[in-house]
């Protein structure tokens, strides 16, 4: 997990940029507050890095965003028909898993 006040530049040195995690939850006082993936990674400057924070590159995540590990698929993408990037799984509120709309859709395949 991201913090949202730690810079850019540490948050690649912590967990290194497209190695095996693509997307970190940004996390404040414990809680997800957002997501910061290769996306955002890339569209901040190498140059600047070391003086931006995670909480100014970061996507907020909002309902549509997590699910609950036990609830159902279906429930889930029935609560808006907008497309999804990405999706945290919780459970009883700590992020378990992340689920990608490549991954969703080739369920349905």
């Amino acid at each position: 997990m991201a913090w949202i006040w730690e810079y850019v530049c540490s948050m690649i040195e912590r967990y290194g940029w497209g190695d095996h995690l693509r997307t970190h939850p940004v996390t404040v006082d414990g809680r997800v507050r957002g997501v910061v993936g290769d996306q955002e990674i890339a569209a901040t400057a190498p140059v600047v890095r070391s003086s931006v924070t995670v909480a100014q590159v970061m996507t907020s995540i909002g309902r549509r965003d997590v699910v609950d590990v036990g609830e159902p698929i279906l429930e889930f993408l029935a609560r808006d028909a907008s497309p999804v990037r990405r999706v945290l799984v919780t459970e009883a509120d700590r992020v378990v898993g992340i689920v990608t709309g490549e991954e969703l859709a080739y369920l349905f395949e």
